[in-house]
């Protein structure tokens, strides 16, 4: 079987961090939108909207950095767990039998 691999380039790049930028302003703007909202207030009323996305983008990107880093940890700590067990779990032998 012949495998194709494609190679990345800076059109895929810009293509993909454009696409990814826009859901974010969005994300961002409907997200304070839903949230003002329930105290009723128009965010969108004191400020320009690019400022107030960016704004809700940080909350959002704050949360998912601190999801990674959680992420990171956990595996830490799963893989000192797992290889203390298995040096436990190991046959020893008793220096009178053979």
């Amino acid at each position: 079987m012949e495998s194709t691999q494609k190679r990345l380039t800076m059109v895929d790049v810009a293509g993909w961090g454009s696409a990814v930028v826009t859901f974010g302003l969005i994300q961002g703007a409907l997200y304070l939108k839903a949230y003002w909202g329930h105290f009723g207030l128009d965010p969108f009323q004191f400020v320009a909207v690019s400022e107030l996305a960016l704004a809700g983008l940080a909350g959002i990107g704050m949360v998912l950095f601190l999801l990674l880093v959680a992420l990171l940890f956990g595996g830490w700590v799963e893989i000192k767990v797992t290889s203390g067990s298995a040096k436990s779990n190991q046959p020893r032998s008793s220096p009178g039998r053979h």
